[in-house]
């Protein structure tokens, strides 16, 4: 366990060594030149139990975020369920929308800049719970301009194609005038429909089923802009929208609680190794 621990510890140190990207790999020279500072059996023991315990505390965490994303989805999918027994319209997302159409889709790896340039969300910055700015790419002003007709606007809903088709988010103000590469971009009507509630259910597990079934018809992996117009969304009057808004950002609100909880256990974690794995910190027996 204690050897378990230096080495989880010593990740990005592994993989700087074993090539660092792409096809990096172990291998047997790496691993058996590979120092550790040891103490006593007695004192690795009380460390792994230390580390151990934080472990234990930080999984409990994990559990508490999956039962709270499970709920959401149940509790989401039910109230969509009852708005079948209301009158509300059943409308294709081609009429919600002004448009529907794809972010910049040609090559953009010339364009890459790494500051001043314009921002540009990829599909995997596109997360149930809003845009994950954690990864921004950047490209340069110029080439930004020639693809205007794709640019955001604040207010659209951006849509991921492959890997996670479907999944959803509200373009918030900060990003209007960026782009987005191989996206798809649902322009709403709002006079019809609030972005946010778009995105939700399009989120929702009827949305998901609905494009299953969709792809699974025309056997393709991709999610593109004719599947997603055929898509169907039961629209209730706007009270009845923000209702669901409100409901799916309480439980984001518990989720993103989680997720400090467990940074918080992360980083505790880390320095934890530090002191103890490194010897700077040597534990009273």
């Amino acid at each position: 366990e204690f050897l378990y621990y230096n080495l989880s510890n010593r990740y990005h140190e592994l993989r700087s060594e074993s090539g660092g990207s792409g096809r990096a790999g172990l291998n047997l020279s790496i691993i058996s030149n590979l120092k550790i500072n040891l103490p006593s059996l007695l004192e690795q023991k009380k460390i792994s139990e230390i580390l151990r315990r934080i472990d234990i505390s930080r999984e409990l965490f994990f559990k508490k975020k999956a039962s709270i994303e499970l709920a959401k989805v149940s509790t989401i999918n039910r109230y969509i369920q009852n708005l079948n027994n209301q009158n509300s319209l059943k409308l294709s997302c081609k009429d919600l929308c002004k448009k529907i159409f794809v972010g910049i889709a040609s090559s953009t790896s010339h364009a890459y800049v790494k500051s001043n340039g314009v921002p540009m969300l990829r599909n995997q910055n596109i997360k149930e719970k809003g845009i994950d700015t954690s990864d921004i790419l950047q490209i340069n002003k110029s080439f930004a301009n020639a693809q205007a007709t794709r640019k955001l606007n604040t207010g659209d809903v951006i849509t991921v194609r492959t890997g996670y088709p479907g999944t959803s988010a509200v373009v918030p103000s900060y990003f209007n005038g960026c782009h987005s590469f191989t996206t798809l971009i649902s322009r709403i009507n709002q006079d019809i429909v609030i972005p946010h509630y778009y995105s939700v259910y399009l989120n929702s597990f009827e949305g998901k089923r609905q494009i299953r079934k969709i792809q699974a018809g025309g056997a393709q992996e991709n999610l593109n802009v004719s599947s997603l117009e055929k898509l169907k969304i039961r629209i209730p009057d706007f009270d009845e929208q923000m209702k669901l808004i409100k409901i799916s950002n309480i439980f984001d609100s518990l989720i993103n609680l989680m997720e400090m909880k467990i940074l918080k256990f992360n980083n505790f974690k880390k320095a934890t190794c530090n002191e103890l794995l490194s010897g700077r910190k040597r534990i009273n027996i």
